[in-house]
């Protein structure tokens, strides 16, 4: 198996949503249903970037987020 390396980890909150946008991104929180897709990007061997988006401060919510998932949901 060949492990993917993050590029880059970001912090998107409402704050700070400024981001380089690379080919695959997942955006997660811990605790979240993320694994599934965490463990296909590591099993496929691509580099793609780890994005924390804060509950805590409701970043999902945020103008920024909403405009790359209107829903404000994250995996």
């Amino acid at each position: 198996m060949i492990a993917a390396i993050p590029a880059s980890i970001y912090l998107v909150t409402n704050e700070n949503a400024s981001m380089k946008v690379s080919m695959y991104q997942l955006h997660y929180f811990p605790a979240n249903a993320n694994a599934a897709p965490h463990m296909l990007l590591e099993e496929i061997g691509v580099n793609y970037d780890l994005v924390l988006v804060d509950r805590t401060r409701n970043a999902q919510k945020s103008r920024d987020y909403l405009q790359i998932n209107p829903n404000g949901r994250i995996p």
